[in-house]
């Protein structure tokens, strides 16, 4: 009987064939002309710490008992994840993730988030191989563990690696700088094939879903463009792929193709059963494994881990109180405005989303500690100022403020207003209000009336960017702009305790009480939306129309559905609605 899952009609024939000779001719059974090669593989860690220990024993148990084993991360090990990671500037989540084990791993789009600088030296720190062939160096002694190309040999199979990432090509030399894709790997396809590899596979940070793809590139349509590849272990779109939709894959490229979620919360293994006369795979095998709380973990890594909690957070794991809920970005703004007017006694604070990490809608029920709050909530320096009541509602409602008091008000990172940067602005000790009618905003501040206002700095992205890994100085808000487009008083306050040191002090003096003020959406918020978008539209040309449908489009690789619902879900790509708009 000829096996039902072979790669490829003329190795199903090539096998059929050899299995009645075998028969005839009393040839050894079939076992033994099998070569068995398992890749763990991991991707878009992220900077979760807490299962990187479990992940690491999994790992290192399963190749002990299984000799013809590879491991590989498809990276975005870093941002995102554990405050720890940021405070280190990722030398936690990188050296613990150099004692894992690793055969080798890639570069993601995050994984420059640090500088280019940074990364350089985390890979002479920290020499695991870095597989990107689209990566260079200008320094005059580049990272010896940055490699283009990799050749193993496993039970006389020999297998060319090459790696990849996404994004464009750096316009000018850097420590390391990405290279433009598809000659690079051209030329590394062609090196790899003059070493007489018996196939080719990549670890790419490109995505198999169209929302991740960069010009229009990813895993599918780099399976068709470069065929000579036979397998992908790949990252970037959080893809948690199952057999089922690698047979998919595997049937419209016929290139194998993997992933393994995001956040650490997976060990992807995939399993290649390759014929020891003609080296070609015959057919694979693809089952990931869920990290769970409980499992062991290997000491070296989680010993490090804490070392690090150790001298850089040690009371990380305080509890500072609980989520009784899901807490929506917008109503943890409100909660924050509301902390910030009752430590800094001041008459109204004003939040900008910047100050928070707007990267999820909404943050999960559970335990609050040090690390996760302020790991939402991020440091910066606290300004007072006193102003009339006149001149606020002056200001607040002006064409380009009022908007920002629309808790989702448009976030457009390419946006050329100056005011657009900032975000939507949570507020407290005042009430704003939208008028359908007319499209009025207005706000319950008494004109003769002197308020103290409360704000944080870094406002504006430059500035943020300016100050995303160091605690601002002083001096700096002193000098820098609180609200664009307005000229504070001399009375102006720099506060000596940044929000992190109020957090911590505040919170170990008595758990927080988390409510939300607002259960679900006010109706007038969508509308306001709606408004400001078309506003948006006509001013900005990168901002597209909005849709008058609700429905929407989720794509993997050339196929779309459309769903008349609020979320999409393949693997971990999650598409949800807020306001009544799709955001991602």
């Amino acid at each position: 009987m000829c096996p039902s899952n072979m790669l490829r009609p003329s190795v199903v024939r090539t096998l059929c064939a050899g299995v009645v000779v075998a028969l005839a001719v009393g040839f050894a059974p079939l076992g033994a002309r099998e070569i068995k090669i398992t890749i763990l593989h991991t991707n878009d860690i992220h900077q979760h710490l807490e299962t990187l220990g479990r992940i690491a024993h999994l790992a290192k148990e399963y190749k002990n008992q299984h000799a013809n084993t590879l491991y590989l991360d498809a990276g975005d090990y870093l941002d995102r994840g554990s405050i720890l990671a940021t405070l280190t500037r990722c030398d936690a989540i990188y050296g613990a993730m150099h004692r894992m084990g690793y055969d080798a791993w890639t570069i993601g789009n995050h994984d420059w988030t640090y500088g280019a600088d940074r990364l350089a030296e985390l890979m002479k720190r920290y020499p695991t191989r870095v597989l990107c062939t689209n990566v260079a160096s200008s320094l005059k002694e580049p990272p010896k563990n940055l490699v283009k190309t990799w050749v193993t040999e496993i039970d006389g199979v020999r297998i060319g690696f090459l790696g990849v990432t996404t994004g464009p090509a750096h316009k000018s030399p850097l420590p390391v700088y990405r290279l433009p894709l598809r000659p690079a790997v051209r030329t590394a396809i062609g090196e790899l094939q003059a070493k007489n590899v018996d196939f080719i596979a990549a670890l790419t940070h490109l995505g198999v879903t169209k929302m991740h793809s960069y010009k229009g590139m990813n895993d599918l349509v780099f399976a068709k463009e470069f065929p000579e590849i036979k397998v992908i272990i790949g990252g970037h779109s959080h893809t948690l792929i199952n057999q089922e939709l690698a047979d998919k894959f595997f049937k419209e490229t016929g290139t194998i193709i993997v992933q393994a979620g995001a956040s650490g919360g997976w060990l992807g293994i995939l399993t290649l059963t390759v014929d020891r006369q003609t080296k070609a795979i015959r057919s694979f095998r693809v089952q990931p494994r869920r990290i769970e709380t409980g499992m062991a973990e290997d000491r070296d890594v989680a010993g490090f881990v804490k070392s690090c909690f150790k001298k850089h957070l040690p009371d990380a794991h305080l509890e500072l109180g609980d989520f009784t809920e899901p807490m929506e970005l917008y109503n943890m703004g409100y909660w924050y405005a509301d902390f910030l007017r009752k430590t800094t006694g001041a008459d109204i604070v004003i939040v900008p989303r910047k100050a928070l990490y707007d990267e999820h809608p909404v943050f999960g029920a559970g335990p609050v500690t040090v690390e996760r709050i302020i790991g939402i909530l991020h440091d910066r320096r606290v300004v007072k100022f006193s102003m009339k009541g006149a001149d606020l509602i002056r200001y607040f409602g002006s064409p380009e403020v009022r908007e920002h008091f629309n808790p989702f008000h448009l976030d457009n990172r390419d946006a050329h207003w100056l005011f657009l940067v900032a975000g939507a602005y949570y507020y407290s000790g005042m009430e704003v209000a939208y008028h359908e009618k007319d499209g009025r905003v207005t706000f319950d501040l008494e004109p003769d009336k002197t308020y103290t206002i409360a704000t944080l700095w870094p406002f504006l992205r430059k500035d943020i960017y300016k100050y995303r890994y160091t605690k601002p100085p002083a001096d700096s808000a002193q000098a820098g702009v609180i609200f664009p487009g307005l000229s504070l008083p001399a009375n102006k306050e720099v506060l000596p305790d940044t929000t992190w040191d109020l957090l911590r002090r505040e919170g170990k003096q008595g758990p927080f009480v988390f409510r939300r003020k607002y259960k679900t959406p006010l109706l007038e918020w969508k509308k306001w939306t709606k408004d400001f978008k078309d506003v948006a539209h006509v001013f900005l040309p990168n901002v597209e129309r909005p849709s008058r449908s609700r429905k929407t489009e989720c794509q993997i690789g050339n196929g779309t559905e459309r769903r008349p619902s609020s979320r999409c879900e393949i693997g971990h790509v999650d598409v949800k609605t807020m306001g009544g708009y799709d955001r991602v």
